[in-house]
């Protein structure tokens, strides 16, 4: 039965890679980064993309006068395109409007690449107190008619665990209490702001600072979750600290691909497992053949930096 729904395929239509599809139809994952300068947003980007990938000194912007609509692209990324927007001082009513201008405009592009894809509003968390959102953050977070979805990105959080870590008895759970008082600590002293806003805003708080990767895990995480469909799939490829996901979005490209070609499988490498077994030769292509697109996928999917395409190169000259 599998071997005749297999001989029935044109596989000249069918073979065809997923990503590919999915670069057709966007080719870019694009973020807006809102927030004062010195808050780190540098910093977290060269965690979440690879190290020193952006001047941490000068910022986005280095040498440049801000400008929210200019694109910035990473040297080793070019499935990304950053956009970097002034946090919100007092009396900048027209820096928030310009803000809340491009949110809304880039929302609603025709074009999936021309869209926003997702809003990191970040904000460094004071180990002093104080208040936790500006006016300006507030109206954007209570807006109701923004499409692009936003999240909260609560940056050196290294520092208030450290001043609770100085506290406590030096043990092995050390670092494990010092984060737990401090997630704690925080969701405590800012209750009273957090429940101002009108809806339920993701958010996260994250450190650069070496022992704190995890936190960087995190808002990868959550970005993948409120990304949704071939977006999602583009942002576990733009990432790189998250290793699990890429691998999760090779094996669900690999099923999506299995499922287009309309061959019923059992679980996401149940035919590739069939076919290595039995040898099949498919119509016009080898099982190797067909084997090598899917290998294509998941290689474009670890988003290795090949200006070249000399990983791709390999793979086509295997199959030839």
């Amino acid at each position: 039965m599998l071997e005749a729904q297999l001989r029935s395929l044109d596989f000249n239509e069918e073979l065809k890679s997923t990503f590919d599809r999915i670069i057709e139809s966007c080719p870019k994952f694009r973020i807006l980064l809102v927030g004062q300068s010195g808050v780190g947003k540098s910093a977290l980007i060269n965690a979440v993309f690879s190290s020193g990938v952006v001047d941490e000194e000068h910022g986005l912007g280095a040498g440049i006068v801000k400008d929210i609509n200019r694109e910035f692209v990473l040297s080793n990324n070019d499935r990304l395109v950053l956009h970097d927007a002034q946090g919100f001082s007092h009396g900048e009513g027209q820096n928030f409007e310009t803000v809340l201008k491009f949110i809304k405009d880039r929302s609603k592009r025709r074009e999936l690449e021309e869209r926003l894809h997702i809003i990191w509003l970040c904000i460094e968390i004071s180990v002093y107190g104080g208040s936790l959102f500006k006016t300006a953050e507030e109206k954007i977070l209570n807006s109701t008619d923004l499409e692009t979805p936003i999240i909260v990105v609560f940056t050196k959080f290294d520092k208030p665990v450290l001043k609770i870590k100085r506290k406590l008895p030096k043990t092995e759970d050390q670092n494990t209490i010092a984060w737990s008082k401090a997630r704690e600590t925080f969701c405590t002293d800012y209750a009273a702001a957090l429940s101002t806003l009108s809806k339920s805003i993701p958010r996260v708080e994250v450190s650069v600072k070496s022992g704190f990767k995890d936190t960087s895990d995190l808002l990868v995480d959550l970005t993948e979750k409120e990304v949704k469909g071939v977006i999602s799939f583009l942002w576990a490829s733009s990432q790189c600290p998250n290793v699990d996901l890429k691998i999760k979005a090779s094996i669900q490209w690999v099923y999506t691909h299995l499922c287009t070609s309309h061959v019923d499988v059992i679980g996401p490498l149940g035919l590739v497992g069939r076919g290595l077994s039995t040898s099949l030769n498919l119509p016009g292509h080898s099982l190797t053949k067909w084997l090598d697109v899917m290998l294509k996928d998941i290689i474009s999917c670890w988003g290795f930096h090949d200006p070249d395409g000399v990983i791709l190169m390999v793979v086509v000259q295997h199959d030839a």
